[in-house]
């Protein structure tokens, strides 16, 4: 994958933050960014959501295959969605996947 990781969280950060208000918490201008993604408002951003999204915010990769392994990376659960605990832990947290269940159930 010619796009790292790491550089799309930071690109994707970057973006998201360029979005928010100083005024609003990190809570807040995180749900809000969740909300941007999940375009039908169902509480859970599937793949084309997640694609549409960031061609809206002008983060890009390069080819869908690509596209579908980072999808994949945020889809903790593997149930093809991605949920709002999946979303902030993924983007915000600084522990490494391996903690989530320790922290969510489902």
């Amino acid at each position: 994958m010619e796009f790292s990781k790491k550089q799309f969280e930071t690109s994707l950060k970057s973006k998201l933050a360029q979005k928010a208000s100083a005024a609003q918490s990190e809570e807040a201008i995180l749900m809000k960014n969740f909300k941007f993604f999940d375009s039908d408002n169902d509480s859970y951003i599937n793949f084309n959501e997640w694609q549409r999204a960031l061609e809206k915010i002008g983060v890009v990769i390069s080819s869908t295959e690509d596209m579908k392994q980072l999808f994949g990376m945020y889809d903790l659960d593997q149930d093809s969605l991605i949920n709002y605990k999946e979303f902030s832990w993924m983007l915000y947290s600084n522990k490494p996947f391996t903690h989530f269940h320790q922290y969510y159930s489902y």
